[in-house]
């Protein structure tokens, strides 16, 4: 069943007779099935939810007073719930959306504890450790991006409500529709997959999605309030979490680089430690004691100089402030 595609507030009573009850599943009662043209509705208010359900085993009833060419359903309001819950666990997620990585360092611990790789490593699982910083780095230079062309007024980095003074469609916003979070989801991945346990970037991956969908949906509510038809058209055209690349459209605004300078230097530092505390306790599991490796010693060094240098010029002088 595809993702709720459009809102549509109609009362609960009211559909023309070219509309007919229909469930075509247990799980999935209340549905009203639609073909072509407009139902008669009598009023207009949020209860019933509007879907797809592609199913080419499902019958319906097609009548000249339906909303379009393709069998549509309306759910109504006593099978929402789930649906509206959804958006309102994105509230609280949404102060937490950076934090995906650090939030899952102790499963990134149980998997060392699983793996038990042997100290020193084998040039495979080093060649491994290098492949998993990479996709780390992969994640993070999406957010670069995804920041560094952000006009002013949008991907701000409010914990509280989302804000958007214009809707993004261009640049990577052509292609994929949260890459900020796609961002996220493979940095945490690519550290799943430094512990060398098969099953754990999976894992990883599988929560990620889980995890920012919520959130998604949460800023997607506000972001079709906000620009109606136009979101809805551009939301039609792009995926949420899997970029289209054949999509792609150069972005309309140039790259500048003090909005990441004043801010994803805490990612960079989070992939620095977080490589350098998940090899510490690779070794120490493997030898009983702390032994620190030359790489990732130096990355987390190099990451943390980068963030303390960072921090201090942001707060003491107006080197990363952005105009407008």
């Amino acid at each position: 069943m595809r993702a709720v595609s459009r809102a549509f507030e109609t009362p609960d009573v009211g559909v023309d007779s070219n509309c007919r009850a229909f469930s075509p599943n247990p799980v999935l009662p209340g549905f009203l099935a639609c073909g072509t043209g407009r139902p008669a509705l009598l009023a207009w208010r949020p209860s019933t939810r509007v879907v797809n359900l592609p199913r080419s085993g499902d019958t319906t009833t097609i009548g000249p007073g339906c909303l379009s060419g393709r069998p549509r359903f309306m759910r109504l309001s006593s099978d929402v719930k789930l649906l509206e819950q959804i958006p309102r666990s994105g509230d609280w997620l949404f102060r937490w959306r950076g934090q995906l990585p650090l939030l899952m360092l102790p499963l990134f611990l149980l998997g060392l504890l699983d793996a038990r790789l042997p100290d020193p490593l084998s040039p495979a699982v080093r060649a491994g450790q290098l492949a998993a910083l990479a996709l780390a780095l992969t994640g993070f230079v999406i957010r670069v991006v995804a920041i560094g062309t952000a006009p002013a007024g949008t991907s701000e980095r409010s914990t509280t409500t989302p804000r958007a003074s214009e809707l993004r469609t261009s640049g990577l916003y052509s292609i994929v529709r949260h890459p900020l979070y796609l961002g996220n989801t493979l940095t945490a991945v690519g550290f799943a997959c430094f512990t060398t346990v098969w099953y754990l970037p999976v894992m990883v991956a599988l929560i990620g999605i889980l995890y920012h969908e919520r959130i998604a949906a949460r800023e997607e509510v506000f972001l079709e309030g906000r620009f109606g038809a136009a979101f809805l058209a551009w939301a039609d055209e792009v995926p949420a979490m899997i970029p289209r690349l054949s999509g792609y459209q150069r972005s309309t605004t140039p790259f500048v680089w003090r909005p990441v300078a004043s801010r994803e230097y805490h990612g960079l530092f989070v992939i620095g430690a977080v490589l350098f505390v998940l090899d510490l306790a690779r070794a120490a599991l493997a030898t009983g004691r702390l032994v620190m490796d030359p790489l990732w010693t130096a990355l987390f060094l190099v990451t943390t100089a980068i963030f303390v240098v960072c921090t201090l010029l942001k707060k003491t002088t107006g080197l990363f402030a952005v105009d407008g």
